[in-house]
């Protein structure tokens, strides 16, 4: 078919839609069940378009909805002349029965509405493969995206239980509960999106490789514990011997939980947005990881609007239950954290600059956003010949976490049987960061036993184990932190 061809009208639903508007008129009850299918973007007509907007108003203001207040409201809107005026509206009762059924109208006009979805996006993926700016294989993706994101939008639409009324929204009590879990943790959430950003040579996909291996195993990086997860390494920005190489390095073996999928296979991984990657979130609940970003999209990076859908589509990943890490690029410029639309920075729960020192050898991971809690930095040296990956040199954070830890430890030592509440003005810290450190000694540092007024009073279990289960994970620097940062007799009051 030629581009020219194409100059056609859109599919229109036109007597659809107008049998369900007058079915409205006629009986209110009728825009219940058009409610829930239907909204204004699926009428071919602007003018229909409008009107259904303003039945849409009366409705959720609990107003009837007649030719007087639909007028009216038209009206309002400077809208009434637009649609065709009063001759139109009273025109649309015209052949309506008294008990008016829509079901077969709604089928009508969201089929109108998929067919013409998909003519634009064809019109698309057309108009870029005329242009030939894009790899072949980045424009048939891009045109599989588009058409899945169809077909599944119509699927959910049609789908049984989706959210039609207000009463199936959650209340507040009906929201998940329980702490924040971390793929690594304070520094990656699970089921979150992260940014890696960083000047080219930076050690980015050093770093997101090492990860990578550490959230396999379930062994620590740079100096934190992880949560073992299923990894995806996507990968369109290097070459399949350099990825090879890389990994022989690092000692990541092979293995049915750990997949790399590059540019290099057949069939190449597929932009974000793509069904077969929610399908892989929502099934394994992986480590996502995009090396790099750029290449995983077809939008302007610069563009706020084309940004933002594509960190939506990112968001999508993680709601369905991956954990998604973005290798992304940052211009030289100093002071600039990142490249492209600040809806990149917005859409992203903890974001990281990635800095080479190549003068010290050393590599800085700054945290420039963080939904979770403050910002911080790590500061690591390259250890790659013999597969260590990074060894910390300094995680004043992590530094902070343990000497807290260490004063709780103290003051349930000194004191034994003291409350929540006790402990709280003995420490100077805060009631959350309290009562975290607390949950996470009981039963391995401390025991707990029933006080006056129902409180619990807080005993030390065992005085070696205690100091030991506090430890720093392993890692040099904090080997080299001195023996008397857990020495509690040290800690100050």
């Amino acid at each position: 078919m030629k581009k020219e061809e194409l100059v056609k009208p859109l599919p229109s639903s036109v007597p659809a839609e107008r049998a369900i508007l007058g079915a409205v008129l006629l009986d209110n009850n009728a825009y219940r069940e058009a409610a829930e299918s239907l909204s204004p973007g699926d009428f071919s007509l602007d003018s229909h378009r409008r009107i259904y907007a303003r039945m849409a108003d009366l409705a959720e203001s609990s107003r009837a909805i007649d030719l007087v207040t639909l007028g009216e409201e038209l009206v309002r809107y400077n809208d009434l002349q637009r649609v065709g005026g009063d001759p139109y509206l009273s025109g649309l009762l015209d052949g309506v029965p008294d008990r008016p059924s829509i079901k077969s109208y709604i089928r009508i006009v969201k089929n109108k509405t998929l067919l013409r979805g998909l003519i634009l996006a064809l019109e698309d993926i057309i108009e870029r493969s005329y242009d030939g700016a894009q790899p072949a294989e980045e424009v048939v993706s891009l045109a599989r995206t588009k058409i899945d994101a169809l077909g599944d939008g119509h699927a959910r639409a049609s789908r049984e239980g989706h959210i039609t009324a207000w009463g199936q929204i959650p209340m507040l009590d009906n929201l998940p509960v329980g702490e924040v879990s971390w793929a690594v943790d304070g520094m990656i959430p699970a089921g979150g999106v992260v940014l890696w950003a960083g000047e080219s040579g930076s050690y980015k996909t050093w770093l997101s490789l090492c990860l990578s291996r550490s959230v396999h195993e379930g062994s620590d990086f740079l100096g934190r514990r992880t949560t073992p997860m299923a990894v995806l390494y996507l990968d369109r920005e290097n070459p399949a011997p350099l990825v090879r190489e890389r990994c022989a390095l690092l000692r990541i073996p092979s293995s049915e939980d750990f997949r790399i999928w590059g540019g290099w296979h057949s069939d190449a991984p597929p932009l974000i947005g793509d069904r077969r990657l929610l399908e892989i979130a929502r099934n394994s609940k992986p480590l996502i990881v995009v090396d790099s970003f750029i290449r995983f999209h077809a939008a302007d990076e610069n563009s706020a609007t084309e940004m933002g859908r594509v960190m939506a589509e990112v968001r999508a990943l993680a709601n369905a239950g991956a954990t998604v890490v973005l290798q992304h690029h940052k211009p030289k410029a100093e002071g600039t954290q990142y490249r492209g639309s600040s809806d990149i920075k917005a859409g992203v729960d903890v974001a990281f600059a990635v800095i080479c020192h190549k003068e010290q050898n050393s590599v800085t991971v700054q945290c420039f956003k963080n939904r979770y809690g403050g910002e911080f930095a790590i500061t690591a040296r390259p250890s790659l010949e013999d597969g260590t990956g990074f060894e910390v040199t300094r995680d004043l954070a992590l530094q902070r976490e343990h000497g807290e830890k260490a004063l709780v430890l103290k003051i349930v030592r000194e004191q034994p049987g003291i409350n929540q509440g006790q402990v709280v003005k003995r420490a100077g810290l805060s009631l959350h960061r309290t009562r975290a450190i607390l949950e996470a000694g009981l039963g391995v540092v401390w025991r707990t036993e029933q006080g006056p007024r129902g409180r619990l009073d807080y005993y030390c279990i065992d005085e070696e184990a205690s100091v030991s289960a506090f430890q720093p994970s392993s890692s040099e620097m904090l080997k080299s932190l001195k023996d008397g940062f857990f020495d509690t007799e040290r800690v100050p009051a």
